[in-house]
């Protein structure tokens, strides 16, 4: 194919790049229409995909950019047939289509497209700006991570005092070191944008949960605790289990026998004892009021009297 290519002139080189470029534009198209027909079927779930990313990225074997792209770009050409005479001439391109999928309508899809019709990303974010600032923000993002776990120190062997001493003339034998296998643990990056009431809110959990986190406890542990708070309350099997534990103490309770070693106090023994107390308190009330001064009274003419 080098060769071939070596042996063509400057000019044919050129328009055989335009033409292959025409071609593709034309096969894209092709693909977009065979795509959303696909999806309009369901074919991807008879194959057992269970979405069209997952069918392009697997059995098509796109990039995940590139077919997130072209799905994207074949629903709006169904909607809006308009876009296809953009996107044979290049005026407009997928990735400038992918753009404004979310924002097109049926009436401001042909203002839109009309401005974004030969507009470089840059100038179309620009637009969006304008527009819609929310499909601005950056996507939710999870990224799988592999840790790998540094593992304890090894716990020195525990030596009772005089085992150096029993044999002084016996040399201790070097143990071949043991290799080690390296563990690893299944992590994620998660990034998403929250509004300000949001962190708020986050803060002021942090705050009154801060005697059972640790102190300046990051997002993971905070999102950990409000997930086990959750599911402890809202969870039905967590729920289940608690009623089953709850029966199952109940009736170990019933069936446990009754306990006769704890002397039990006659009933008239109690009254007996509550009425002499009663009498000793009237009697100290009594005293206590008969040496309480007396507090001057006033008179109508304001003088005071006994």
């Amino acid at each position: 194919m080098s060769q071939s290519l070596r042996s063509l002139s400057d000019q044919q080189v050129l328009d055989n790049t335009d033409s292959i470029v025409v071609q593709d534009r034309k096969l894209t198209l092709r693909l977009l229409e065979h795509l959303h027909e696909i999806e309009r079927r369901q074919l991807h779930l008879k194959r057992g995909f269970g979405s069209m990313f997952d069918y392009c990225t697997h059995h098509l074997r796109l990039s995940e950019p590139a077919a997130s792209r072209r799905i994207r770009t074949a629903r709006v050409l169904a909607r809006y047939p308009r876009l296809h005479d953009f996107l044979e001439s290049g005026d407009i391109n997928l990735t400038t289509a992918s753009m404004v999928a979310k924002i097109l309508n049926p009436g401001n899809a042909d203002l839109i497209l009309e401005r974004i019709k030969g507009k470089s990303k840059r100038e179309v974010e620009d637009i969006l700006a304008e527009l819609a600032p929310q499909t601005l923000l950056p996507p939710d993002r999870v990224h799988p991570l592999v840790v790998p776990v540094t593992s304890d120190a090894r716990i020195a062997p525990v030596t009772v005092a005089g085992d150096r001493e029993k044999s002084p003339n016996t040399a201790e034998t070097p143990q071949p070191a043991e290799k080690e296998t390296p563990q690893f643990k299944r992590m994620a990056r998660v990034e998403f944008t929250a509004h300000e009431e949001l962190m708020v809110k986050l803060d002021r959990i942090r705050s009154l949960a801060s005697h059972r986190l640790s102190m300046n406890a990051s997002f993971e542990e905070l999102i950990d605790f409000m997930s086990e708070y959750f599911l402890r309350r809202e969870d039905p099997e967590a729920r289940h289990l608690r009623r089953e534990l709850r029966g199952s103490t109940q009736e170990s309770m019933a069936n446990m026998p009754a306990s006769n070693s704890a002397p039990r106090v006659p009933s008239n023994s109690a009254r007996t004892y509550s009425g002499a107390g009663a009498r000793r308190s009237t009697r100290k009330r009594q005293a206590m009021h008969l040496c309480r001064p007396r507090r001057p009274t006033m008179s109508v003419d304001g003088r005071a009297s006994g």
